[in-house]
């Protein structure tokens, strides 16, 4: 990843969708990145910020099914609760 690339951000896909942005900082090394519209946030390489849209949608299905999952989870508790 370079300074001035376009990056994906899929950290908040769930409330705001897949941001497309351009790298600010980038640091090898630690596989962190800052982009131009968050400039006091790193992110992690890989993770959150991504090269290729398609790398960022994957990320966002997956945590997508960790929420359905999650919330089916916390569904059951509540209907398992007697009054």
């Amino acid at each position: 990843m370079q300074v001035g690339q376009t990056v994906y951000l899929s950290r908040y896909c769930l409330t705001e969708g897949i941001v497309e942005d351009v790298a600010t900082v980038v640091d090898e090394h630690l596989g962190l990145a800052r982009i131009g519209g968050r400039p006091f946030v790193y992110y992690h390489i890989g993770v959150d910020l991504h090269e290729l849209r398609e790398q960022a949608i994957v990320a966002a299905e997956v945590e997508r099914q960790k929420k359905i999952k999650a919330t089916q989870k916390r569904l059951q508790k509540l209907e398992a609760m007697v009054f």
